[in-house]
Parts: C-alpha cells; structure tokens; sequence
C-alpha cells in the first residue's frame, strides 16, 4: 500500500513539475514578443520594400529574357507613384516608335510601394545614382544605359509610410549596371 501512494505522489509531481515547465516558456515567449514586436514594426516597411525591389528585378529580368528570346527590344517606362509601362520598340534610342504591351502596377509586385521620383530621391538626400525615367533592352544592343550615356542607374522605391516624411532609410533602390543590365539591391 506504501508503494501505491509514493507513485500517485510522483505523478502528482511530474505533472506539476510540467505545468511549471509550460508556463515558464510561456512567460519567455510573451517576453520575447513584447520586446521583438516594436523592432520588428519599425523595420517591417523596409522588409516590404526590399521584397518588392527583389520582385521588380526579377520582373525586369523576365523582360530581358523576353526580348531576347523574341529578337525584339522591350521598354519599361517608370510612371511615377506606381506604374511600369511595357513598351515593344525596334532599339533602345529615345525617340523610336513603341507598341505598348501592357501596363503593371507596383501593388501587384508588393502593396503599399511606390516609386520615388528624383525630386523625392535628391530631397531625402541619399542619390547615389541616376534616376531611371526608363529601362530599355535591346538583345543585340544591350541596355539603355550605353545609348543614354550612362555606366549605371537606379530605380528606387519607398514604402508609402516613408514617402511623405523623406526617409531614404526606408527605400530601396534597384541599381543597373552596364550593356548586359545587371540588377543589384541596395
């Protein structure tokens, strides 16, 4: 009878000792979510708009791959806050006749992302390149940028939370980089 009532005892602990267990890590996950979140929430519109910018490389990246594939060059025009017009033209020069494909707002790609303007970019005080207006590519040509005069150039994009209060520390900008258009973030 002795030994019926230690195991009911050590049951009864075990089964404490298991709740103390739970409600400790409990405690240091409320603990953990109360100090993260305000973190997290201060650099959650950076987050969205580096999403966004690795989407829109990718994207211009398909339609480079596109014009290539079809021996045609494409255009992206830039149409501030959030368009990107896609244009077919026969070369990269500015002047050239262009048939428009279609048209991509920037909330398909990330919501709440739109692109800065130069006047945006120079105000907030962090123009590291040019601002693209466009980005052309021709396959046998190259990109845009040896036609406009240029080595390299940026697309840059800010989440619609730091667009008023010019928070370059919020944005980023897609940089292009010579005849082959190749995409960077920073």
């Amino acid at each position: 009878m002795y030994n019926r009532i230690d195991s009911f005892i050590d049951i009864e602990e075990d089964r404490a000792k298991k709740r103390r267990v739970k409600l400790f890590i409990f405690s240091v996950l409320i603990s953990f979510l109360l100090f993260a979140y305000p973190a997290a929430r201060i650099f959650q519109p950076k987050w969205k708009t580096l999403k966004a910018g690795r989407k829109l490389a990718l994207y211009l990246s398909m339609l480079k791959s596109r014009a290539i594939v079809t021996k045609t060059a494409m255009q992206t025009k830039f149409i501030y806050p959030d368009t990107i017009e896609v244009s077919e033209t026969t070369g990269c020069t500015v002047g050239l006749p262009q048939k428009k494909l279609w048209d991509i707002k920037l909330s398909e790609l990330e919501s709440d992302i739109v692109l800065a303007d130069a006047a945006w970019v120079e105000k907030a005080g962090g123009q590291k390149e040019t601002v693209l207006e466009r980005f052309c590519y021709d396959p046998i040509t190259g990109s845009n940028l040896k036609a406009d005069g240029m080595v390299s150039g940026g697309i840059y994009l800010v989440h619609q939370n730091a667009f008023p209060d010019h928070q370059f520390d919020q944005s980023i900008e897609v940089v292009i980089e010579g005849e082959n258009a190749d995409f960077t973030l920073e």
